[in-house]
């Protein structure tokens, strides 16, 4: 490995032409952009896709999705009506095999609670009111409807396809408006009204776009030429984006028209919206799902595309939608897909592999380094991971310097690479490989090598400690403490030696078991196995079991944070509380002390990695970055949201027996012994982790 490159890329002294480096990709793309639909890693970074599938219940061929005021997501399609608590589909109304089922076009969730239904097969519209559904009596239904909205006012429009004449209808105050000519809007099919923030209705018809200002009487056209079905979506900052077949464009901003805004390529996107966060979605026809991060914020568009490759169900999307929790929902043809944001995130630019072992470091001034088996990424604060050497050399481990640089460890020798980009190369006999390696407060990097003994590369030459060769010693792991002293564990027993230059650690130290992992923190030195979390050095010698404390079983990695939060990766997950909350659980063993995991629901991978060095790590940004199986994982405790929105508990039905069910306020008959209650909670982001009480 090149390690003179490591130098001029920090220094920043060689031209890019002559690396023979590997760099991160950017993450943009030029304003016009095409979609990168192959890497649907990319669109999913920050999220994690559930979905459900026909077999798992789900309805097919979905057209709209919305959410009722109790926190049911309404679900519409070609098979009818559907409501999800985030377990169970309902269905509502006729079954799909009846000649009365609903063809469900649209959905609306109107803000005095009724769910307004927008039907296929000129059968009009429909509204669900206290478990009830009827016909709104929409005159002169149309073939389908393309579209309903609702004004500030409280106003319901709806926009019908398949006619050229009086396309447009609007109720209120219980009666119904048909637009013609009259209205200002020209006789062609209209789609997506869109209620501006400042209360002025948009629309889209065959040949262009048109608006109606609050208090206005008549609908003007905008100048601005389009083509059918085009859709409209507006952001947080007032911008409003027309898409059409082959791209997004901007044409307003609040009131003000805009000409030869910015634009991008995208797929034919038929539903569209910009989501809390100011991501700009899109569902197409045919391919998936794009998402534009950011795009309401800095105006640049990086598209991303999501499709069966990347997990879709299927690649044509007909709805998409914004749940109340943040939730993008996408429904297709083959059933419900989820995505939610989550706050562990695969580390760009590594490629995910379980065979090598992923090695870990933070250097004084906060930089992370990450290695694998051949190649080297630097982690600067607030940026992704780039790649900084490449080699042919086989890295064994990696670890802090003293000078604030980096030790890297290759068989035969150990590279000092300083925080300035210089490196040297000390020979090391190429006869052992190290599991990892920790450099003492007197520059002594110690080496453990199981067999090949425990080796101290010091002033220049390296020896191995004595007694420590064999199957009798076994150094296996190293990590270093406050104080600076190296702190050594031992498979088996430790050398003489130990007492003067180092303190040592032996499987003899848990009360049961072996030792998985050896965690620094708060100045001391605690053992982690699956008897629990031990501490041989504090007073009492206290054992953290998993069986009151279920974190605590096989941590092999701790770090602790400049904000005081003590982070740990075991076998239960990503874990993180309050040092004194630990602090207080070693004093008083059995005390309660609160915690948070992270596990797979919160965008976790694969299970932690077992192995020797630094698991977990600390950067100078805050950011917590830590080893698993198959990658690099990090997450951001400045990004963590909490999902404060308490579930809605609601009543589904009460009975008695199979064929006896009561409706709300009904008394139940003298003598009634047996009584069933079904009930649900509606959190639809992770309704696994409800609990009733």
């Amino acid at each position: 490995m090149n390690f003179d490159l490591i130098r001029r890329y920090v220094a920043r002294l060689v031209a890019a032409a002559a690396l023979i480096l590997a760099l991160a990709p950017t993450s943009f793309l030029p304003a016009l952009a095409t979609v990168d639909a192959e890497d649907g890693g990319r669109a999913l970074r920050g999220f994690k896709l559930r979905h459900w599938s026909l077999e798992e219940g789900a309805p097919s061929r979905i057209n709209a999705i919305a959410q009722s005021a109790d926190g049911f997501l309404w679900i519409g399609g070609v098979e009818g009506l559907t409501r999800f608590d985030g377990r169970t589909f309902e269905r509502i109304g006729p079954g799909p095999s009846r000649p009365d089922r609903l063809v469900v076009a649209r959905l609306l969730a109107a803000r005095d609670g009724t769910m307004w239904i927008g039907l296929a097969r000129s059968r009009g519209v429909m509204i669900w009111r206290a478990g009830r559904l009827r016909d709104a009596g929409m005159p002169n239904p149309s073939r389908e409807v393309n579209d309903l909205a609702q004004g500030p006012d409280g106003a319901i429009w709806v926009t019908r396809g398949g006619r050229g004449t009086r396309s447009l209808a609007r109720w209120s105050a219980g009666r119904w408006t048909e637009f013609d000519e009259t209205s200002g809007l020209p006789q062609e099919p209209a789609w997506n009204p869109l209620f501006a923030k400042d209360g002025t209705i948009w629309l889209t018809t065959e040949s262009g776009v048109y608006r109606k200002r609050p208090h206005a009487q008549r609908f003007e056209p905008t100048g601005i030429p389009t083509v059918p079905r085009a859709t409209l979506a507006q952001a947080s900052d007032g911008a409003i984006w027309l898409t059409e077949k082959t791209r997004t464009r901007l044409i307003a901003r609040d009131d003000v028209l805009i000409r030869g805004g910015t634009e991008f390529a995208t797929p034919f996107a038929i539903r569209t919206l910009f989501d809390r966060h100011g991501d700009f979605w899109g569902a197409t026809w045919s391919n998936g799902v794009v998402r534009v991060p950011s795009l309401s914020k800095t105006g640049r568009a990086t598209v991303l595309g999501l499709d069966t490759r990347g997990g879709l169900l299927s690649n044509p999307v007909r709805a998409l939608f914004e749940d109340r929790e943040g939730n993008i929902w996408i429904g297709g043809e083959m059933g419900l897909n989820m995505l939610r944001r989550v706050p562990i995130i695969a580390a760009p630019g590594i490629v995910a592999n379980a065979s090598a072992n992923h090695m870990l470091a933070a250097t004084r001034d906060g930089t992370v380094f990450i290695a694998d088996d051949h190649d080297l990424f630097r982690v600067a604060s607030g940026k992704d991971p780039v790649r900084v050497a490449h080699g042919a050399g086989l890295i064994e481990a990696i670890c802090a310097a003293n000078s604030g640089g980096l030790w890297i460890v290759e068989r035969g020798r150990a590279i000092l690479m300083t925080s300035d980009g210089r490196s040297r190369p000390y020979p090391v006999p190429d006869s052992f490989a190290p599991n990892s390696c920790g450099e003492d407060r007197s520059g002594r990097l110690w080496l453990p090598a199981l067999q090949k003994g425990l080796w101290v590369l010091h002033g220049g030459k390296a020896h191995v400690v004595a007694g420590s060769t064999g199957p009798g010693a076994l150094p296996g792991n190293v990590v270093i403490l406050a104080d600076g002293r190296a702190a050594i564990q031992f498979r088996g027993s430790a050398p003489p030696l130990a007492d003067t230059q180092f303190v040592a650690l032996t499987d003899r130290q848990m009360p049961r078991g072996i030792v998985e992992g050896i965690l620094a923190v708060d100045g001391t030195v605690l053992l982690s196995g699956a008897a629990g979390l031990a501490a041989p050095f504090l007073a009492g010698q206290p054992l953290l079991e998993p069986a009151r404390y279920p974190w605590a079983g096989s941590i092999n990695g701790m770090t602790q944070s400049a904000a005081g939060t003590v982070w740990m990766i075991g076998d239960t997950g990503l874990v993180s509380m309050p040092l004194p909350q630990l602090k207080r659980a070693l004093a008083h063993p059995g005390v309660s002390v609160p915690y948070r995991l992270f596990d797979f629901r919160d965008g976790l991978a694969s299970f932690a990695q077992k192995s020797s060095g630094a698991q977990i790590v600390a950067g100078g940004d805050g950011r917590i970055w830590f080893a698993t199986r198959g990658n690099i994982s990090s997450i951001d405790p400045g990004k963590i949201s909490l999902n404060t929105l308490p579930p809605t508990v609601e009543v589904l039905r009460i009975r008695t027996g199979p064929d006896q069910r009561f409706a709300a306020g009904a008394s139940l008959p003298e003598g009634t012994s047996r009584v069933e209650i079904d009930y649900t909670a509606t959190s639809l982001a992770v309704p696994e982790r409800v609990r009733f009480r």
